[in-house]
């Protein structure tokens, strides 16, 4: 337990009591005695200190109590140490140490006119141990004092951090911060899930589990005061709540004050009980959607509001119950605005026993670990709502100029009083020489982006990709596109010379504009601390040799190309592999921008888009064969009925020319249940190199062809070809996915087995892209045959 007091009149602590109370072994008492002739600046500081070390438990009263602290047996009573202060004061500052019935008081006294400060301390036990040095050690945490860089007591103090703290970061979960508001607000804890039970081996002979968590969503800022000293002090970048990002400043929105969010690591079958929160602005409403998670028997759980349900409101918390039934690499995002642009995501991994029948790649590995997860975005300077607006109503460049892995990167350089530069931390991945691991990786791109990854050094053996295995396929680097996922195996034998590697990215298309970059580092165990010594710039992130999926981003690079249609799934899917097959339903969508009077982005009368002043100007409508998406005022899923008649509508049903007048409704198909549904995706190129990733919700689809025409194309085009046999569909072991390419100018042709009762979207899985409109519903089977909706579930859309 800690109970802290203040005397300086701060309005969130108690006062402070007469004497110490009683305390019993595993207590930590803290509080300040500081002059109130003290600057503001120090008082400010000072209150902090006891903010954070009030933070580390959970409130329960006036006392706080701590998950796991440390209480080292000192021996030692005067150390020999010059500080300086974390703020400038001239007043007298006292703090009292309670340890296991041991009172140690550090007192720090200004030497004026000098920064040099000299430490006299006072301790009164009932036990023969001296803890001075942990209380000395408390302070620096705290920041309350730094040591003199040219002390000869430096070491001396490095060694006792070294020696007394963690190596990681104090354990979650830890809670809000002062001040704290009523108690209904705040009765949830926030947790990184780091070691949550479902996180496991999982084995033939285990059991399912309930794995149950809490996602607090809420408005946050790159760089808090939860940083502490980042970048300046590295390892404060990684310190519970801290978000260094590039180092830029931004505000951002996230998961339990986490980016990414918590991974939630868990088994085949394990039922999941996830409580999200909402602490968003008042007006910001929020949902989660579990990319890769098909909900077979719980549609209501997809969490693509006003489709599957009503968006969780402000306060209010919503309770996601689904199984964990697709086993692979998976994410959760926000699937309300562009909330999943500035930081609600995560990764969900979902293993299975280690069985070669299960796993047919499993001899490839001997290691699948938590901390071979990457997660990789561009990122922008600002927040995409700003984005979005700008865009939408501005002539605006939106396009990224740098990523981030895992949250990390470099970007914003820090220049500290001495001249020294200081950045903010590579994402690492370490690995042991001689060992062959397996990686997932989730890309949550944002923009149009591919994003061009490879690791120097290394050859990747390409194992999945959304989840489902594929036949082994050795590459250099991989094409990754938003929405989608690659499990790889590395083989750490580039031991010639131990040494760190660089894993890079390279952006195309948006993000080639600005040279948009980034690296993290493969970290041999061994190997000196000590970043890779080639440079990092874009032009160096060129990597040749075989790649997937380069063809359709038109790199230009001496490379061999294999287009994801050319893989072969490791396993059989007799509704999808079967043959000879014929779909039941077959639909050719036109994916483009159109010029067009958008009554969003103009006005006939006033800015119409034939008067615009410039072509850079007009606003060009995201579409779906000449219909931009708008949802529903209610969720179709379950109000269906309060909805209007012409709500919904097709290319088929609309009695207006579509390409001549702006038409926006909830896009919708109808497939039977247990159709085979065959989707024939052409991006038209009007507007050059906007390539979009087509994600399915509800259902996994076979690839049967990929292919680019040229820069421009048309449906009516890609039809001809079709019928005159031009397109060559491979059915045998097609690769399976959620979430694929369709090139600029060209054509992709995927197949699916309705057999998953509800509403489900179809979309374009850049954001900007989705959200104007560059999306579709299909409807699969008739209300009769879906599955009942959870009791008292939440109804809205107009009165």
């Amino acid at each position: 337990m800690v109970y802290a007091v203040n005397t300086n009149g701060l309005p969130y602590l108690s006062p402070k009591p007469k004497k110490p109370p009683s305390v019993r072994v595993g207590t930590l008492i803290a509080y300040s005695r500081m002059s109130l002739t003290a600057p503001p600046q120090a008082l400010f500081r000072e209150s902090l200190f006891l903010r954070r070390v009030a933070g580390h438990g959970k409130r329960k009263g006036r006392k706080f109590i701590f998950n796991k602290i440390f209480f080292p047996k000192c021996t030692a009573d005067k150390i020999p140490v010059k500080l300086v202060p974390s703020f400038p004061t001239s007043g007298l500052l006292q703090l009292l140490f309670v340890f296991q019935q041991l009172i140690v008081e550090l007192k720090i006294i200004s030497k004026l006119p000098t920064t040099t400060l000299r430490v006299s301390t006072r301790a009164t036990m009932k036990s023969s141990l001296h803890c001075v040095q942990a209380a000395l050690v408390l302070a620096l945490v705290t920041r309350l004092v730094t040591v003199q860089a040219d002390s000869a007591a430096t070491v001396v103090v490095d060694k006792l951090v070294d020696k007394l703290l963690p190596h990681k970061p104090f354990p979650f979960p830890r809670p809000y911060p002062f001040p704290r508001p009523g108690p209904k607000a705040w009765e949830y804890e926030i947790s990184d899930y780091s070691s949550h039970p479902c996180k496991r081996e999982c084995t033939l002979r285990s059991r399912p589990m309930t794995c149950r968590y809490v996602f607090v969503v809420e408005n946050y800022f790159t760089l808090s005061r939860a940083c502490h000293d980042c970048p300046y002090n590295q390892s404060h970048c990684s310190l519970p709540h801290c978000i260094a990002a590039d180092g830029g400043r931004k505000a951002v929105k996230v998961v339990n004050r986490m980016m990414p969010g918590p991974a939630i690591e868990v088994c085949e079958g394990d039922r999941l009980m996830v409580t999200v929160v909402n602490r968003l602005e008042p007006s910001e409403v929020t949902s989660i959607h579990w990319h890769g998670q098909l909900q077979k028997g719980t549609p209501f759980m997809d969490g693509v509001g006003l489709i599957t349900q009503c968006p969780i409101g402000f306060n209010a918390k919503f309770t996601y119950r689904f199984k964990a039934s697709e086993a692979g690499t998976h994410y959760w995002h926000a699937h309300s605005g562009p909330q999943r642009t500035d930081g609600v995501y995560g990764a969900l991994i979902v293993r299975r026993p280690r069985s070669f029948t299960l796993e047919p790649n499993l001899g490839l590995y001997a290691h699948d670990l938590s901390e071979h997860v990457i997660t990789i975005m561009d990122w922008t300077e600002d927040s995409m709502t700003d984005r979005l607006s700008r865009y939408t109503h501005v002539d605006y460049d939106a396009k990224p100029k740098l990523m981030l892995v895992n949250g990390k990167g470099r970007h914003t350089q820090f220049e500290a009083l001495d001249g020294s530069l200081h950045y903010t931390p590579y994402a690492e991945f370490k690995v042991t020489p001689g060992q062959r691991y397996r990686f997932r990786l989730i890309s949550n791109g944002i923009m149009n982006c591919p994003i061009q990854f490879s690791i120097d050094g290394h050859t990747m053996t390409v194992i999945a990709s959304d989840g489902n295995p594929m036949l082994p396929f050795v590459v250099d680097s991989i094409i990754v596109n938003s929405g989608e996922r690659y499990d790889f195996v590395l083989n750490a034998d580039n031991t010639s010379s131990l040494r760190n590697f660089w894993i890079r990215l390279r952006g195309y298309n948006n993000c080639k504009l600005h040279n948009a970059t980034q690296t993290a580092i493969l970290k041999y165990s061994g190997a000196p601390d000590n970043p890779p010594p080639e440079s990092t710039t874009w032009d160096d992130a060129v990597r040749g040799g075989r790649s997937l999926n380069s063809a359709i981003v038109n790199t230009s690079l001496p490379q061999t190309s294999f287009e994801i249609s050319e893989m072969y799934s490791a396993t059989y899917d007799p509704d999808l592999h079967a043959q000879p097959q014929t779909p039941d339903m077959k639909v050719y969508l036109g994916i483009e921008f159109h010029a067009i009077e958008n009554e969003v982005a103009h006005h006939p009368d006033y800015y119409s888009i034939n008067d615009t002043y410039s072509y850079g100007s007009k606003f060009y409508s995201p579409h779906i064969n000449w219909i931009s998406n708008q949802m529903p005022p209610s969720p179709p899923l379950t109000q269906l009925g309060d909805l209007p008649a012409n709500q919904f509508c097709n290319i088929d049903t609309l009695s207006k020319n579509c390409k001549k007048e702006w038409c926006a409704c909830t896009h919708h198909y109808k497939a039977k249940l247990g159709a085979l549904v065959e989707l024939v995706i052409v991006d038209e190129g009007i507007l050059s190199h906007a390539y979009h990733p087509m994600h399915l919700h509800g259902h996994k689809f076979s690839v049967l062809a990929m292919g680019k025409l040229g820069e421009q194309t048309t449906v009516d085009d890609v039809k001809a070809l079709d019928q005159s046999g031009g397109i060559t569909r491979r059915v045998n072991k097609a690769p399976i996915k959620d979430t694929v390419i369709v090139p600029d100018g060209g054509y992709t042709v995927i197949r699916f087995k309705a057999d998953n009762p509800g509403f489900w979207l179809f979309h374009c899985h850049v954001e900007l892209h989705s959200a104007m409109g560059m999306a579709m519903v299909f409807q699969v089977g008739d209300p009769k045959d879906f599955p009942r909706p959870p009791r008292n579930f939440q109804r809205c859309g107009n009165s």
